[in-house]
């Protein structure tokens, strides 16, 4: 007869170049579990029933998963990020181009600073990290 109690999490971080030397943390339930380095796997044990699941790297957090854990279950989670297009990633930073220009023209110092809240907005909007269950 087994009473065990946990399962396993085995989290995969696909590589990527943009963040090769970033340090990514896991958290369960709120609480910090272990760190992830680019193209790295972390097997971390959970107890079983319903836990939550996100990674985090400086203040950006990835969407929250639940999992259902099962005693002497290997649960895989992948973290990914959002891949755009070439050519989309083109448009969106020619728009951004296109709009500071105007807003710098238009409102001088006072633009620069918009123009460079709004590109840092959208620079970490994209870059999100995604978690998915395999």
């Amino acid at each position: 007869m087994n009473f065990s109690t946990f399962g396993k999490i085995e989290f995969y971080r696909i590589s990527h170049f943009r963040y090769k030397y970033e340090k990514f943390t896991i958290f369960q339930n709120g609480s910090a579990v272990g760190k992830i380095k680019n193209d790295e796997t972390v097997s971390l044990k959970a107890k079983t029933g319903k836990q939550l699941f996100w990674v985090k790297y400086n203040w950006v957090k990835s969407n929250i998963i639940e999992i259902d854990v099962k005693p002497d279950n290997t649960h895989k989670i992948v973290v990914e990020f959002a891949s755009y297009s070439f050519l989309k990633g083109l448009a969106i930073s020619l728009a951004f181009c296109i709009f500071i220009g105007l807003v710098l023209t238009l409102l001088g110092a006072l633009g620069l600073v918009i123009g460079g809240v709004l590109v840092g907005l959208s620079y970490f909007q994209t870059t999100k990290p995604k978690l998915k269950i395999i």
